[in-house]
């Protein structure tokens, strides 16, 4: 009989959304904890077989695993399984669709916990609270925020370029302007643009937007550059790309085109396509 009950019990412990409401069951596992199931299909006559007839339409039955023995009782007496079965706390829990839940019952979760009836957190209504803003000094539109912040200096890379001028660039190009050191604190213009930026003042360098929160400028050195003979499809600069990644990071992409007359490469070798130096580095936000 026991064993006719094992193979059955799985099915009937399955909680799954019911169109009615079936006959329920009451199962005490081994460790004392009692969960009152309804099942996904009506299996009171099975139940009979196993366990006899129930003496009401109302009776439901009570398997207790820990001694293998099954007892109808009234669903009336719903309360009292749990000090009649000496059931873990005398508690009896529900599993089974919510709407067949008896509200006396608590519901339980999936790891074996217990809850009841959701608590009110607003019982007398809602107080009109505004929302708690997370980040009062976030700029507008996503711009970065002012605290402390570390430079992270990306590796140079060339192509390209006449062999004679690849020990005129270093592997790192170092700290941009106006970011010397690993850390130091920065404050930034609401709304930001990074024509504010101490680097940009100490250069004199303007930036075109080009995109949301990217910049752009050709300004640096350009005196420089414009000294070096031009090749054809034109002369030689430097780009400075500036993107605010999230408030709390930035990245500057910067890359040094070189474009020499077809003379000079004739001597020195290189690329008809050009010279090319380039690198990313990085500030990041790591606190007020």
């Amino acid at each position: 009989m026991f064993r006719t009950f094992l193979a059955v019990a799985p099915w009937l412990a399955t909680a799954a959304v019911a169109e009615a409401c079936n006959t329920p069951t009451v199962v005490v596992e081994r460790d004392g904890t009692a969960q009152y199931v309804s099942p996904q299909a009506d299996n009171r006559a099975e139940l009979e077989v196993v366990f006899g007839n129930a003496p009401t339409d109302e009776s439901i039955l009570v398997f207790d695993a820990r001694n293998g023995q099954g007892t109808w009782v009234s669903k009336s007496d719903l309360s009292l399984i749990g000090i009649g079965f000496n059931t873990r706390d005398a508690e009896v829990v529900y599993s089974g669709p919510p709407e067949c839940r008896p509200p006396e019952l608590p519901i339980a979760l999936p790891d074996g916990a217990p809850i009841g009836e959701p608590t009110e957190l607003f019982p007398d209504g809602d107080p009109g609270t505004r929302p708690i803003d997370l980040f009062p000094d976030e700029t507008a539109g996503g711009g970065p925020r002012s605290g402390l912040w570390r430079a992270e200096v990306g590796p140079t890379a060339m192509e390209g370029c006449p062999p004679m001028m690849q020990d005129a660039f270093p592997a790192s190009q170092g700290a941009l302007p106006g970011m010397d050191g690993d850390q130091r604190r920065m404050n930034f213009a609401d709304p930001f643009h990074p024509d504010t930026l101490e680097m940009s003042r100490t250069t004199g360098v303007r930036w075109q937007r080009i995109g949301d929160n990217r910049w752009q400028t050709t300004d640096m050195a350009a005196a420089i550059f414009a000294q070096i003979p031009q090749g054809e499809g034109g002369g030689s600069k430097l780009i400075w790309t500036l993107t605010v990644v999230s408030p709390e990071e930035m990245t500057f992409a910067r890359a040094i085109d070189i474009v020499l007359p077809a003379a000079a490469l004739a001597i020195m070798g290189g690329s008809a396509d050009g010279c090319r130096v380039t690198g990313t580095d990085r500030w990041i936000r790591i606190g007020d």
